[in-house]
């Protein structure tokens, strides 16, 4: 239930890095907006013009790089954890197996959506009790029936 946790965690860590990073990405567009000339032409004596470290600068804020590296980073721990999870659980059969995976490395997000709505219901998180008595059946009948 750790790793399960950790999944939680990074989905959410996602979720928040991608709201800043979409909020520093249109600040810093906005705010060159605001620099640009009201003339159609741009001229020289403008102050991104003249400055193109402004430019990259406004662009290339902290927070923005700051929360991309972030979304990347619990973005692919969330598309590993969801892909271990579904690898590891012997009570899928395997067909469902390569769909769940597939739906982990190109839709990760839509993909870790319906893991969270369907993983009581289908049984996607396996415990330790039902690993034992799936995956070795004849182990766990009486004895004496």
């Amino acid at each position: 239930m750790h790793l399960y946790k950790l999944f939680i965690t990074a989905f959410v860590l996602s979720i928040v890095s991608g709201i800043i990073f979409f909020a520093a990405y249109m600040s810093g567009i906005f705010e060159l907006i605001t620099l640009m000339p009201n003339t159609g032409e741009p001229s020289l004596n403008e102050p991104y013009m003249g400055n193109p470290f402004l430019l990259f600068k406004t662009l290339l804020s902290p927070t923005l790089i700051v929360s991309l590296i972030v979304l990347s980073i619990s973005s692919l721990l969330n598309k590993v954890l969801g892909i271990v999870f579904i690898a590891r659980n012997p009570t899928i059969s395997e067909g469902t197996k390569v769909i769940w995976i597939l739906g982990f490395v190109f839709a990760s997000f839509i993909a870790s959506i319906v893991f969270f709505v369907l993983r009581r219901s289908n049984n996607l998180l396996a415990t330790k009790e039902t690993r034992n008595t799936t995956a070795f059946p004849e182990f766990h009948q009486d004895a004496y029936s």
